[in-house]
């Protein structure tokens, strides 16, 4: 074959197999379906018993691809000539098969990534040079391909790698384990990011994160100040940048650094109305950061970041309506903390009830509104509740005006004296600040409170008893079923404004904690068999 004529059959040969490629790659089939269309060509064009392929597959693990028509090549040999193909270019040698092969390496990217090559028959010698050409032909074309497949892969893998850091239970140190993921893909110098949590009350707060490197430089939820000073952060320019990162102008922070590019992008989330949930950027001062397969991995990150960011704010929200934030946190970063901590139990629990003493006079002739009534009611049982977590307990639920709390879950780490000591405690608390609240800031919001001439005053019953505790009912709901719950809701009933009942089983607990009790007392109630025995709280 002339010079010419083998030129002509070359192109001829790489418009063939780029048609081949065209065809999967439109179809978007898989490697082994483009292998069976294009290694029939290679065969064919230089008259070879066998063309073969061994590379990375879509899941970046070693593939053998052959087609052959009679003799093949064996696992065995695929390995031997991929080994020697690792440091020749060219490998022209006889296989324990008795096939004589020549092969040559395909490079992805400067990287190894396998090998094509032909083989004939024992006793049919190949003609290097003449083969030389075809082999490199065919591997121009099929490089371009198995670089898609490779970045294809990579952010596949970089996905998971960053999935499986997300499910840290603890949210900042997932965080943390996504950006290294990330580092180890786009080398940038710094990473900022911000993102917006909602608590239970939908008020807003924002976090800031700020990477230099994949090492966490500054975290906004950990300084409470949010200052940033030279003993945290020795560069001046990063922070100067963190200060406008976090300030109103976070557009101005790259111009503190020296950027030779930067990589933008914005959390969203919502499908009818998109909101944006946070940002992130990427500073780099020695290379360009903004390439294709970088977008593509920055996107991927932040959605990943972002589906995360709503899981743990809307199981936070979930917690945070019966537990303190400080409970929240901790179930947060225990893997199976629902069924370690939430799952029905039996458990020795104290019990707190307590209701405004004369709410639907105070309803009916002072507040009168039903909004305004129902205004005076969240703003009453978020302080109360305030107080509850404030030592330790758990918020049951609100029914009417009456808060109901239990002491002992979710970690049942409380001796009986420890809960009856807080129980008392968040009872006198209530008392006083319910007491005191027209003087204070919901005086100035509601000023019908400064008109009572007695003021506002609470009811209370507390006891110790068993109960079995945990989530139930549709709404999963954290609440505690048992007698004493129900004799617990019964002595409150008896008591008066400003009374503090105590059931006669934890009487002596609290006699122990240096609280004075009146004599006991009798009280048949109704749908209790035995009449409920009970002190008053005299100090």
């Amino acid at each position: 074959m002339g010079a010419h004529e083998r030129e002509r059959g070359l192109i001829e040969f790489q418009r063939e197999v780029d048609d081949r490629i065209e065809e999967v790659q439109r179809d978007r089939l898989g490697l082994s379906l483009l292998m069976e269309r294009v290694l029939p060509l290679l065969r064919d064009r230089v008259n070879a018993a066998t063309a073969f392929v061994r590379t990375l597959a879509e899941d970046l693990q070693p593939a053998n691809y052959q087609c052959a028509n009679g003799a093949e090549l064996s696992d065995g040999s695929f390995e031997t000539l991929e080994d020697q193909a690792k440091v020749d270019n060219i490998v022209d040698t006889t296989t324990n098969d008795g096939l004589s092969v020549v092969a040559q390496r395909l490079d992805v990217a400067g990287e190894f990534f396998g090998m094509v090559g032909v083989g004939w028959a024992e006793g049919n010698a190949a003609d290097v040079a003449n083969v030389h050409p075809w082999l490199d032909a065919f591997a121009e074309e099929l490089d371009n391909h198995l670089a898609s497949v490779r970045l294809s892969r990579i952010k596949q893998r970089v996905l998971v790698e960053i999935g499986q850091a997300l499910k840290d239970p603890l949210l900042g140190r997932g965080i943390e384990k996504a950006v290294r993921a990330l580092r180890e893909q786009i080398a940038f110098d710094h990473l900022f990011l911000s993102y917006r949590h909602e608590d239970r009350y939908a008020e807003e707060h924002v976090y800031h994160k700020v990477f230099d490197g994949a090492r966490l430089v500054y975290d906004s939820k950990r300084s409470e100040d949010r200052t940033i000073s030279e003993s945290d952060i020795a560069d001046n320019d990063l922070r100067e940048a963190i200060r406008a990162w976090t300030s109103d102008d976070p557009g101005s922070a790259t111009g503190q650094l020296d950027s030779k590019a930067q990589l933008q992008e914005t959390i969203i989330y919502g499908m009818r109305e998109e909101r944006q949930l946070g940002r992130i950027l990427l500073v780099s001062a020695a290379q360009d950061v903004s390439s294709t397969f970088n977008r593509d991995l920055m996107e991927l990150f932040s959605n990943a970041i972002c589906q995360r960011i709503l899981d743990y704010s809307k199981e936070s929200r979930f917690l945070h309506q019966f537990f303190s934030q400080s409970h929240t946190d901790r179930m947060l970063a225990e893997d199976g903390y629902r069924a370690k901590y939430l799952s029905p139990q039996s458990a020795t629990v104290a019990i707190l009830y307590t209701d405004i003493s004369g709410f639907t006079r105070l309803s009916e002739q002072h507040l009168k509104d039903p909004e305004l009534i129902g205004l005076f009611v969240d703003h009453w049982s978020r302080h109360a509740v305030d107080i509850l977590w404030g030592h330790g307990g758990v918020f049951d639920k609100l029914v009417g005006d009456c808060i109901i709390g239990i002491f002992g879950p979710p970690f049942y780490e409380m001796t009986e004296q420890q809960m009856v000591e807080k129980t008392i405690r968040t009872a006198v608390e209530l008392r006083e600040f319910t007491r005191n609240m027209a003087a204070g800031p919901l005086g100035e919001q509601f000023p019908v409170l400064k008109q009572l001439e007695a003021g506002l005053g609470v009811a209370t019953g507390i006891n110790i008893a068993s109960a079995n505790v945990g989530l139930f009912g549709p709404n999963n709901d954290f609440t505690a079923f048992s007698s004493g719950m129900n004799n617990t809701a019964r002595l409150q009933g008896l008591a008066t404004r400003d009374d503090i009942l105590v059931m006669e089983q934890m009487s002596d607990l609290a006699r122990t904690a240096g609280y004075e009790l009146s004599d006991i007392e009798e009280a048949e109630v109704k749908n209790v068999a035995e009449p409920l025995r009970y002190r008053l709280l005299l100090s």
